[in-house]
Order: structure tokens, then sequence, then C-alpha cells
């Protein structure tokens, strides 16, 4: 009678120590900071999005059994090629190569800054807070190469937005800062997203990257009352909850049926954008958002104007570009690199661009662009060619192209030596009929656009006077002939 008394107490007693264990593991994943604690989990297992989250996933990599890439990791990067997985918890950082199948081998254990939480890119740098207002700007081995500090709040989670070199920060119940990336100050506040609950990670997509956009990605950990992560997809601008979609909860068999904290960012990888979703110590996700839209030159000329080559050249829209290497080769020998000019990061805008290449001498010359991504890669345009000779040897003017001409023509004029040019207009009866242009101009040919959409048709004279800087002088004059 003792030991059947005794037994029922025994197994209560057992009941209830599990289901105690397991509202500890269960808090031990909390969203609050005092359970900020890598969980334990172990169960090889997906978890799967709601109806309403339409990109299709590349891959699921479970990494909860290997060690020791299963205490603290939070991050969820591609940078350098590679794939970054960082602990919180301590210094250690896992990098791994693979592609679009997602991470395959490891490849380096690293000691790094540490206790970074959310990870973001500028596609130079990478970016974390060790969840205060302390941002650091980390290099490929994830040290520290400086900081910036926040105006908008603790960092805990963290995005890199190129349209404004801005971050979005914010803790896990907070609302959501802008802030400048340079300089930390705050740009504005995002009101309302104090609401999305757990945020543990946050990603940019901008307007070229995705249709529809900008959005800002918000990560968000589940919780017992809810166990699902949330997804949430808001206007960076305000904050407004565009749509919200959920994720798992974990499967039968789990250690516990809470979400997990982790990290979020937007990555090119090949020739994709990919939204990475890490699940804390269990799992990274891929999804694919689409096709990266490359830089699309739309057009490259190559001119000689005003006794130099003028290189103009446009682009449909930009992606992830850091500008453009102007390369030359001279009579066909090697090409050298003689500017560089900025790109626009990514636009779904039309640009335009120009270089002007001074002081040439006679020859053949090849011209290519070389344009470079922030994050180093590039691709080369096709090749222009000129040939350039080198100033005249004495003064003349042309006559004016097309000749009869409506309502527009070109005049040109050859000078040996840089000169004070005034060119003049005149009607059949010598009155001047345009305004005069004047200005000095270098040695070489130059070509003047003349309208006369406002004139009558019939004949007009164009005259030129030109002092060169050695004493010489030199006057002409021409006829033209307008006729509508």
């Amino acid at each position: 009678m003792l030991r059947k008394n005794y037994s029922i107490p025994i197994f209560s007693f057992l009941i209830l120590l599990w289901c105690f264990t397991s509202v500890l593991i269960g808090q031990s994943k909390d969203f609050t900071p005092e359970y900020d604690v890598a969980p334990n989990v172990t169960v090889q297992a997906d978890t799967a999005p709601s109806a309403n989250f339409t990109y299709p996933k590349l891959f699921g990599w479970h990494y909860s059994t290997i060690a020791p890439q299963n205490g603290g990791t939070v991050g969820a990067m591609f940078f350098n090629n590679q794939y970054y997985l960082n602990a919180w918890n301590s210094t250690s950082l896992y990098l791994y190569d693979g592609g679009l199948a997602g991470p395959q081998n490891l490849l380096n254990t690293l000691t790094y800054q540490g206790a970074i939480r959310d990870l973001a890119t500028d596609g130079t740098w990478l970016y974390g807070s060790p969840a205060n207002t302390t941002i650091h700007r980390m290099d490929a081995n994830g040290i520290s190469q400086g900081t910036i500090t926040s105006a908008g709040g603790n960092a805990r989670a963290l995005a890199y937005s190129e349209d404004e070199n801005a971050f979005f920060v914010c803790d896990f119940s907070t609302n959501i800062g802008v802030i400048n990336a340079t300089t930390g100050a705050l740009i504005r506040t995002l009101t309302g997203t104090s609401t999305l609950a757990a945020k543990y990670g946050m990603a940019y997509t901008t307007a070229a990257q995705l249709a529809g956009g900008p959005y800002l990605w918000v990560w968000g950990q589940g919780s017992l009352a809810d166990p699902f992560n949330k997804l949430w997809k808001i206007s960076p601008t305000d904050g407004t909850v565009i749509d919200t979609y959920q994720f798992g909860p974990l499967p039968p068999g789990a250690t516990s049926p809470l979400g997990i904290s982790g990290g979020a960012s937007v990555v090119q990888i090949a020739d994709r954008w990919v939204l990475l979703l890490n699940y804390q110590n269990f799992e990274l996700q891929g999804y694919d958002l689409g096709a990266v839209i490359p830089v699309e030159l739309t057009s490259f000329t190559a001119s000689v104007v005003d006794g130099n080559v003028s290189l103009n050249w446009s682009t449909a829209s930009e992606i992830n570009n850091h500008g453009f290497e102007v390369e030359r080769a001279i009579n066909r020998n090697e090409f050298v690199t003689i500017a560089f000019v900025e790109g626009y990061g990514t636009t779904i805008e039309a640009k335009n661009y120009n270089f002007t290449d001074k002081n040439i001498t006679s020859g053949s010359y090849i011209y290519r662009l070389k344009q470079v991504d922030f994050d180093g890669r590039f691709e080369y345009s096709p090749e222009v060619e000129v040939d350039f000779e080198s100033a005249p040897v004495s003064f003349s003017l042309n006559q004016n192209y097309p000749n009869p001409f409506n309502p527009s023509t070109k005049i040109s004029f050859s000078l040996p030596v840089e000169s004070d040019v005034t060119l003049k207009v005149f009607n059949v009866i010598g009155e001047e009929i345009k305004n005069s242009i004047s200005g000095t101009y270098g040695a070489g040919v130059h070509n003047l656009d003349f309208d006369g959409s406002g004139l009558n048709s019939g004949v007009y004279f164009y005259s030129i006077e030109a002092q060169g800087t050695d004493g010489s002088n030199f006057s002409e004059v021409m006829k033209m002939m307008l006729t509508k």
C-alpha cells in the first residue's frame, strides 16, 4: 500500500517536471531580452510559409545537427560570394560556399567582431550591431573597421537601403528608425511599427529588385500564444503593413512549439534576388524574389568635339552599379584606365553619362567602359573608335551642312591656336538677324548648331572673326540658304 500510494505522486511529479521543463525550454526562445539565449533545436524538419507567400523556395538548409554551427547562429547573409552564419553569443563566424542551392561546404571558421544579431551589407562592407546603438562596419572577415552611432535607437535588427544610403534599425518592440548610413543621424521614424512584435531581422528591396517596391521586410519571432514566425512586408516610407506572412510552427518532435529568432537579408546570388530567412540554430531558407536586372547600356558613342574626344553613354536601368571605368587604347595598343565615372547604384530610371578626353594627339583611339558593381563584379561594353587629327595648321570657315537647310544646320570652323571667336548671321541687306555667338575656343575643329525656325526662306550670310593668342587674326564670310 505504501508503494502504491507513493508511486502516484512520483508519476505526477514527473509529469509536472516535464511540463515545467517544456515551459522553460519554450521561454528560452522568448522574444524578451532576458530570454535571448540559444535554443536547443535538433530536429531536421521543415518550416513552411503561409499560402499567400508566393515566392518560390530555393532551399531549406538544416544545420541544427552540424557541429559547431548550432550555438547562437542568427545572421542570414550571402556576401563576398559566400554564406555567412554568425553567432551572437560568441565571436564565431562560419563561412560556407554554395549558390542557389544553399550552403554546401564549410570553408572557414573565423573569430569576428562578435555579439552581432542581424547582418546587413551595402555591397562593400558588412554591418551589424550587438543589440545597441553601435553599428559596426566590418570587412569580409567580420572585423570592425569603424562604427556608426544610431540616433534612431538600438540596431538589433538592421537593413540597408541603397536608395537613401540609410539604415533601418529597431529593437524587439520599438518603432523602426531610419538613419543616415554615414552619420547615424535620424531621418524619420516609422510610427506604428512597434506593434510588429519580436522583430529580429530586417531586409530591404528596391523598386528595381522587386516590382511594386521598394519594400522593407521585417522578420519576427513567434510566442507561446502564437507559435508562428511572422514576416511583414511594409512600406519603407511610413511603415504601412502591405502584407503579412506566417512561417512554421516547428513540426511535431521539436523541443518547443515556439518560433525561432534569427536574421533576414535580401542578396544577389548568381542572377537572382534571394530573400534569406534564418531560424536561429535550426535552418537557413532561401526564397526567389526574381531575376537580377543588370546595368542595361542603351548607347555608347565617341566623337571629336572642340579638339577633344567626347564620350557619351546611357543606361535604361541599373542594379548595384558602382560606376564605370573609362578605358582607352591608342593605335590598337593595350587598354589603360583613364577615368572613373560614378554610377547611380540601383535605379529603374534612364541615366545619361559623359566624359571628355582632353589634350590628345593625332592617332586612332579605341574606348570601352568597364561597368563595376559594388561587390566587384564587372562587365565590358562594346568598343567605339575615333580617328583624331591634331589641330589644323590654318584658320578656316567651312560651308554649313546641310545646305540648303530647314530649319537647322551646322556651321564649323577650324582654329590653329586658341582664339577669341565671334560668329554672326546676316540677311541679304546686311542686317544682323541672330545674336552673335562669341567665346574663347581651343585649337581644333568646332561645330555650332544654327536654328532658322523663326526666319523666312531665303539667302543668308554667316561671318567669323577670330583673334588668336599668337596675335593672328582671321575673318571670312560664307553664304547659306534656308528653304521652307
